[in-house]
């Protein structure tokens, strides 16, 4: 598994709100810990559900379906504590 920072380019699943900055793609450290033990599968399942503009992934650690920064940037935060919740103070 590859841990590599995504490049400059933005992401977007479609129209709406616009694309969601890359920097926005990883998830915040008070959602997914940097020594969380599956913490590079899920960041690479994420990133590739974003590249292929897929609104979910499964989790890795739990099989359930995770909604992914792209998609929730689509959307107002509900305040539910989302992984990938882009709308987080960075």
């Amino acid at each position: 598994m590859t841990m590599n920072r995504p490049t400059d380019e933005a992401y977007s699943p479609g129209p709406g709100k616009g694309q969601l900055p890359a920097a926005l793609v990883d998830p915040h450290p008070r959602r997914l810990k940097e020594d969380h033990p599956f913490r590079g599968a899920i960041v690479d399942a994420h990133r590739a559900a974003i590249a292929s503009r897929e609104p979910f992934y499964p989790d890795p650690e739990t099989g359930l379906w995770v909604m992914t920064a792209a998609t929730l940037w689509e959307r107002a935060c509900c305040n539910n504590g989302c992984r990938h919740c882009p709308h987080l103070e960075r």
